[in-house]
């Protein structure tokens, strides 16, 4: 993911399922710096965007060895993630951020049944999604006016379909 000015970029090195970490690339000179992960204490780090300020950058992690967590991470040296999904005892497989950054959504996987959950980006607080059917989500993505999240849902019923609802929770 690019910084708004262009000048750097979120990038991702993967040694390992257990050990991956993420830097900040400077494009003019090409030096990286390292945000996430690092060699003493080996993690699963996973960038997945900027926040809409490119003060920070969203990341699932499970450097605190609890399973793949929902993290914020400032973009300033020497900052530590601020955990957003800690209270949820399940991992974490996909997180997607609304063109506005207000709104985030993200998804566990909890005994092989995605749950939902929509997160307040200013708060942190999120909410579970507890009228989706039985499955497995993926693929999530808001629309540009920040008003539905669309995402991929299969089921026993159906391998593979479309699901839109509103960003607010309702179902469409």
């Amino acid at each position: 993911d690019f910084t708004d000015d262009g000048n750097s970029l979120l990038v991702q090195r993967v040694l390992s399922v257990a050990d991956s970490r993420v830097y900040l690339l400077d494009i003019a000179n090409g030096q990286q710096r390292l945000l996430a992960g690092s060699e003493d204490t080996p993690s699963a780090n996973r960038a997945v965007v900027l926040d809409r300020k490119n003060e920070g950058f969203y990341l699932i992690s499970n450097a605190r060895g609890l399973g793949a967590e929902l993290a914020w991470q400032s973009l300033l040296p020497g900052s530590e993630a601020q955990y957003i999904s800690g209270d949820i005892p399940w991992d974490v497989s996909e997180f997607a951020l609304s063109p506005d950054g207000r709104r985030g959504a993200f998804i566990t996987n909890e005994d092989g049944i995605s749950q939902l959950y929509l997160l307040n980006t200013r708060s942190n607080r999120f909410s579970l999604v507890s009228n989706m059917p039985p499955g497995v989500l993926s693929h999530l993505s808001f629309n540009q006016d920040n008003r539905r999240l669309a995402m991929t849902l299969s089921t026993a019923q159906t391998p593979n379909d479309v699901f839109v609802m509103d960003a607010w929770g309702k179902d469409r």
